[in-house]
This record gives C-alpha cells, structure tokens and sequence, in this order.
C-alpha cells in the first residue's frame, strides 16, 4: 500500500489515504484520532511519514509539529491507528525550528529524522531509532550541513540523500553510504 498524511480543515486535522496502486485513492479520507485529546493531531506544519521494520513487523512512522511546537513521532501497523505520540525534541531543551517540515526515512535498519535547528546558522540535526520510540540525542549532521528551509530526507540504491536548501539559495543534495559520513 501506499499512504499518504496531510492536514486539512479548518483546525488543521491529520488525515490519512492509503493506495494499492498509487492512482486510485479513497473520495473521503480517514481523520487521524489518537488515545490523547483531538487538538493532539493537529499541526499547522506538514508531516511526514515513513516505512520501517522493528522487530520483522512493518510499520508506519509519522512525525508531526504538535500546536505545542515540540517534535513528535507516532508509529502504527496499519496507517490508521496510531499509537500515543512520543516527544523527541522537546523546544525549550533542543533548538528547533518549527516552522520548517522534518526529513523522516529508514535507512540501514534505523529510522531517521532530520530538522533545521533554531541556533542562529540553521544547522542540520539527525536523530535515529531503531523501534519508533527511544531516540538517540539529535546530533549535527557533519560536515556542517546548515539549510535556509527545510532538510528533507529520501533513500535510493542504498544510499539515503539529504536535500535542503542552501544558503543564500539554491537546492542542494548531499548523500550518505553509512548514515554517518555525509558526502559534500
């Protein structure tokens, strides 16, 4: 299947669609509704989500800028039943930027999310886990990646791509064979 998150209405709602074949998809899409309060689900930012493995079980991860402007990731098994978020960047704790969409993929068995820090050069940080839930402390992406927007994440061939904006404009890719050395 394929599925895609997006925020919609009037109070910025996450919805959910899913495909079998990519060009057929539902007239109405499922709203997103969690254990915690409704107002939980909503962002004014978009989401993004990812397919992992964890323990040979497929899974879903979806990362959301709560209304609370802290950095969020739910998993599910089935794309419409999600479990109860987990806080990985809390603001006050870790500089972030919240108006900008994360960088989410699985690569090398471990899930990836990349952000823009709010620490005045726009450095690009990563964070990893292996089942959706304990994440590694965000660490900058070296050599020294910093984006004007958004860093956004991809995998092909064995290999995951980091595009981002750069500074003062320009669209700009780098690529990692190991997840740890960036190629510039």
């Amino acid at each position: 299947k394929l599925f895609m998150a997006f925020v919609a209405d009037e109070v910025n709602h996450l919805y959910m669609a899913a495909s079998e074949d990519g060009t057929t998809w539902p007239e109405q899409p499922v709203r997103i509704i969690g254990h915690e309060p409704n107002y939980w689900w909503q962002t004014i930012a978009p989401v993004k989500v990812a397919s992992f493995t964890c323990n040979d079980t497929a899974r879903l991860a979806m990362a959301i800028v709560g209304r609370d402007s802290n950095l969020y990731v739910t998993t599910s098994t089935d794309g419409f039943h999600w479990q109860e978020r987990i806080r990985v960047l809390l603001q006050k704790k870790q500089p972030f930027f919240v108006d900008f969409p994360v960088g989410l993929a699985f690569f090398k068995e471990k899930l990836y999310l990349t952000y823009v820090a709010n620490d005045g050069k726009n450095t690009v940080y990563a964070t990893t886990t292996t089942d959706g839930y304990n994440w590694s402390e965000p660490a900058p992406l070296q050599p020294n990646l910093v984006s004007k927007y958004a860093a956004d994440l991809s995998v092909y061939k064995d290999r995951m791509f980091l595009t981002f904006t750069g500074w003062p404009s320009g669209v700009l890719t780098t690529h990692t064979d190991d997840g740890v050395h960036w190629k510039t």
